[in-house]
């Protein structure tokens, strides 16, 4: 991959081009072992401080995303741990490369696992309201469909549309799938059998991150006594209560006209969701009961 590519691969990861935090880490690894293999270092010692450096530039493209900074800090400090002083420039590519590879291996099959423990929470004829776009949930509802019948709420989920393409996938798994608008969710809450949604971060105190919009659906979730599911692979979890949450341009939801006259915008990305509000978490691990 060229230069050029591999620039493309960054914004797409920046921008929100490519959606879910599972997907967005394996990107990021993925860039990670690009670069590896596109650096040009006279010796290990250098090779070593170029990739830690770049790995912090990934994790800095999405701070929100705890999964991102973990995985690239395991592929890092592997490569540390294994580098030696008769190590060889070719031998610690090589090695950082599969590290790459075997912690993108390890995220697909967590997804799995966590399909799997999701399937005993999800009941034939359920009618489930999911927000926004999730690798894990997608990927999770998907395999139960095949064994049990269950209909879908998606949010539109703005200023992106991220639900738009979560209704459209799992549609074309045959999954009944109806879009809501995202201030609609008080009106349609009362029919929901149990809430579904991802996270970029699972916070020490088992509160969560995920996209903005999140919190208001589990208020309403409790306010009906509904389930709110976590479903997340354990690589999000962040050892502290705090983490940076994206805020990005007002220029996606603020027409022109409006940003002439003078009028702001706040456009936040991700918020945080209490864990009072949250019933299960569900890993690869199992099930959390909170």
């Amino acid at each position: 991959m060229s230069s050029d590519e591999l620039h493309k691969l960054e914004d797409a990861i920046k921008n929100n081009v490519i959606k879910g935090a599972s997907g967005v880490t394996r990107a990021a690894l993925t860039a990670l072992k690009i670069k590896a293999h596109s650096l040009r270092m006279e010796n290990v010692e250098n090779f070593v401080m170029n990739i830690e450096e770049y790995g912090d530039y990934l994790c800095k493209l999405r701070p929100s995303m705890a999964c991102v900074r973990n995985a690239i800090m395991i592929a890092i400090g592997n490569l540390k741990r294994y580098v030696k002083a008769d190590t060889s420039l070719e031998d610690a590519v090589k090695f950082l490369s599969q590290e790459c590879d075997r912690l993108i291996d390890t995220s697909k099959k967590a997804l799995e696992s966590i399909a799997n423990n999701l399937h005993e929470l999800v009941n034939e004829g359920d009618t489930i309201l999911t927000h926004s776009y999730s690798t894990t949930v997608i990927n999770a509802l998907t395999k139960i469909h095949e064994r049990k019948r269950f209909s879908v709420v998606s949010t539109e989920s703005r200023p992106s549309f991220e639900g738009l393409e979560t209704a459209r996938l799992l549609a074309d798994k045959g999954v009944s799938v109806t879009v809501i608008i995202d201030a609609a969710i008080g009106m349609f809450m009362k029919n929901i059998d149990k809430v579904v949604i991802g996270a970029d971060a699972i916070l020490a105190d088992y509160s969560i991150v995920n996209k903005v919009g999140s919190f208001p659906i589990a208020l309403t979730a409790r306010e009906y006594d509904i389930p709110v599911i976590v479903v997340a692979e354990s690589l999000k979890k962040h050892e502290g209560t705090e983490i940076e949450l994206e805020e990005r341009e007002p220029s996606e939801l603020l027409p022109k006209d409006l940003a002439n006259k003078g009028v702001n915008a706040r456009n936040p990305f991700f918020e945080v969701v209490p864990s009072k509000y949250l019933s299960y978490i569900v890993t690869e691990g199992g099930i959390i009961k909170l």
